[in-house]
């Protein structure tokens, strides 16, 4: 009988480059469908993941002071516990100091309309009243949209306290099981693969530890960057938007522009121009000493991607999972780019994650032999 298939085959080393590129495309594009379709799922079984490989260390120390495994866990997920409460109840407050504002914000939102609209009519002749039936009309096309759009906004709240309340869980039980997890993973491949394996694993979960912790040093400095920035301009409500533009810059590129955009329209709004110029020089500086000091110290030492594949790691992020896969993406990144690192016919795909760019003269006389 013919065979069809041999063992060597499905070895990658066997098969021709663009194969491999072929087959790596393929199965990326499986993984994406299934991570989209599944994203309810998974996405909060991620974020797990990767809270339970930040607590991981805090586990071990109270492990070494005999302490037993459950109340080790559970000692270690109530410290990220209260972190996580103090930050949001900080936040909290200030949002609501902030909400006695609105009144203020709507007269002078009300007062930029009107001057819009006389503008209009001076210099374009568009009368008032054309306006005022334009803005109607939108007003009820956005009435007869907004019933889908609360009932899908209460389903999102649903599910995001749904996964409040599942996430502890799943970090219990990845720390509980974490062993068992590592040793189904060595069973899955062969005996002699297994020292390769191990060694991703633990790199991974190294990358991915300090990489996290470099990400929360990084956030408590530019929070204080901020927030003592716009104290000095004298922007109210400096601890919100300095706490906000810290979490918001953790997304790659487009975060920062988020995150400057909430103050300078305020000053705008409520301030004057002067204050809104103050607003953009801070962000540029505080982002100037982020990109040049604080990341390649603190953060990119640990996760080494170039700037292109970032930035599409977290547009792809966003497509498939939104704000959350945005968070994801740099992480689940580095992760990929530890086991293409690893693995000998998948080095090109890691090489070209990294950020080892060749000198382009040297480039050019290499393509001309």
């Amino acid at each position: 009988m013919i065979k069809l298939f041999s063992k060597d085959q499905f070895n990658l080393s066997n098969r021709p480059g663009y194969i491999n590129t072929c087959v790596v495309l393929i199965t990326l594009t499986v993984v994406g469908g299934v991570a989209y379709l599944g994203k309810d799922i998974i996405v909060p079984f991620i974020f797990a993941v990767l809270i339970a490989m930040l607590l991981n260390p805090l586990l071990n120390l109270f492990r070494r002071k005999k302490i037993p495994k459950v109340l080790a866990i559970l000692l270690a997920i109530f410290v990220a516990f209260i972190v996580i409460a103090i930050l949001v109840i900080a936040i909290s407050l200030q949002i609501s100091v902030l909400s006695e504002s609105f009144p203020d914000l709507e007269k002078k939102f009300r007062s930029l309309v009107n001057e819009g609209m006389n503008y209009l009519n001076n210099h374009y002749n568009i009368s008032e009243v054309k306006v005022n039936k334009w803005l109607d009309e939108k007003q009820k096309e956005l009435l007869n949209k907004s019933g889908p759009a609360i009932g899908a906004s209460l389903a999102q709240v649903g599910g995001a306290i749904l996964n409040l309340v599942i996430l502890p869980v799943y970090v219990f039980l990845i720390l509980w099981y974490k062993s068992l997890i590592v040793e189904f993973i060595h069973k899955v491949f062969k005996e002699s693969q297994s020292q390769k394996i191990g060694q991703i694993l633990s790199e991974s979960q190294r990358v991915i530890q300090t990489y996290l912790t470099g990400l929360l040093i990084e956030v408590t400095i530019v929070a204080c960057l901020n927030i003592t920035g716009l104290l000095i301009i004298g922007i109210d409500y400096a601890l919100l938007f300095g706490l906000l533009g810290a979490i918001l810059n953790l997304i790659p590129y487009i975060g920062i522009i988020i995150a400057a955009l909430l103050p300078i329209g305020f000053a705008l709004l409520l301030q004057s121009p002067q204050h809104a110029l103050f607003v953009v020089v801070l962000y540029a500086i505080v982002q100037f000493i982020d990109n040049n000091i604080i990341v390649p110290k603190v953060v990119a030492s640990k996760v080494r991607l170039n700037a292109l594949v970032s930035i599409l790691a977290v547009l792809i992020g966003g497509t498939l999972w939104g704000i959350s896969g945005m968070f994801l993406s740099i992480p689940l990144a580095a992760i990929a780019k530890v086991i293409f690192d690893k693995i000998e016919e998948l080095e090109p795909w890691a090489y070209l994650m990294g950020e080892d760019n060749p000198d382009d003269e040297k480039m050019y006389n290499k393509l001309l032999k």
